[in-house]
């Protein structure tokens, strides 16, 4: 996976790498990477991200 295409400002950046580590899309799935990056992307105050980061909150 190559982390440089979610990086420069994109928005969707750290909820692609969510995605990525939460279905195993060119990485290992890693659950708990998973949620690092949910709620950093939650952090930009996008609220698809909020909801994703809440969903993984209460598993």
């Amino acid at each position: 996976m190559k982390r440089r295409h979610f990086n420069g400002g994109n928005s969707n950046g750290p909820f692609g790498l969510g995605n990525c580590y939460d279905n195993g899309i060119g990485t290992t799935k890693d659950e708990e990477k998973a949620f690092q990056w949910y709620l950093k992307s939650a952090e930009g105050r996008n609220t698809k991200d909020e909801e994703k980061a809440l969903e993984w909150y209460l598993k």
